[in-house]
């Protein structure tokens, strides 16, 4: 199973660059592993500070290791990869390093011929922004000036200031509320309940009665218009 590593050093110690490629190298070897042919190494810009180190130097270098049949066969209880990553972590001579598959890596000869391919099409670049920099007539020059925007002045409106109408303080007199003497009602005793007159009618006599002492004195009327 073939690896890749690769591995940063910093600006500092790029000058003892040939002691330190021996002890990563050493680390592998001691875990089963077997360096290729074939290095890539170069000096580059970081994108940002990395342990105070502004720039550093970058190598890139391939290997194997026994396969996972021959791993489980001859070290069924080794982590070989397990291993390498460990010393490899607490190595202080190193930036930063990483340990890929080449399954989807191009070889590190193609790598070089990339980079010199970026240069030598950066450096046509430049050299052709150079010939025509040469070559363009002042007045060429004066009509390729940008236009500064004209800025048109704007007139500030006045402010007018609205002046809050004066609130006047009203002020708010106590009504005192009289007392309200409820009026004494004389209640007068009433007397005695007046005395009732019942006025007694005169019995009447009863019809029978009438009648003879009427018939009565038809009979003597008439006897004594008979005897006259």
């Amino acid at each position: 199973m073939e690896y890749e590593i690769c591995y940063l050093i910093g600006e500092s110690k790029e000058a003892n660059l040939e002691k330190i490629r021996p002890v990563i190298e050493g680390i592998i070897t001691k875990h089963k592993g077997t360096f290729l042919e074939g290095e890539f190494v170069r000096k580059r810009r970081l994108s940002y500070d990395i342990k105070g180190e502004a720039r550093g130097t970058y190598v890139a270098k391939r290997f194997t290791v026994p396969s996972k049949d021959e791993r489980e066969e001859l070290f069924p209880d080794y982590d070989i990869m397990g291993e390498i990553n460990k010393e490899l972590r607490y190595n202080q001579d190193i930036l930063r390093y990483m340990v890929v598959k080449t399954d989807d890596l191009p070889p590190l000869k193609d790598l070089e011929n990339i980079e010199e391919k970026a240069k030598a099409q950066f450096g046509a670049r430049e050299q052709a922004n150079r010939e025509n920099k040469k070559f363009v007539k002042p007045q060429e020059r004066a009509a390729v000036k940008e236009e500064t925007p004209r800025v048109q002045e704007v007139k500030a409106t006045p402010v007018v200031e609205v002046k809050e109408p004066k609130v006047e303080e009203v002020k708010t007199e106590e009504v005192k509320s009289e007392e309200v003497k409820p009026e004494e009602v004389k209640v007068e005793e009433t007397k005695a309940e007046d005395e009732v007159v019942v006025e007694e009618k005169p019995k009447k006599k009863s019809k029978k009665k009438e009648e003879e002492i009427l018939g009565d004195d038809i009979d003597e009327k008439l006897d004594e218009i008979l005897n006259i």
